[in-house]
């Protein structure tokens, strides 16, 4: 491998391995007082 070629592997990983799951964040957003949504609707269940 070349030098850039390793560069961008490199700066490739590091920007993917800060990534976090954003559902647990949403899902407390969603259902926050600016929104006031269920449980239910975020997650999407229906019930019949």
């Amino acid at each position: 491998m070349r030098a850039p070629d390793q560069t961008l592997v490199l700066c490739a990983y590091g920007f993917f391995s800060s990534l976090r799951p954003s559902e647990p964040f949403l899902t407390a957003y969603l259902m926050g007082p600016d929104h006031n949504l269920t449980e239910a609707q975020v997650s999407g269940e229906r019930h019949t």
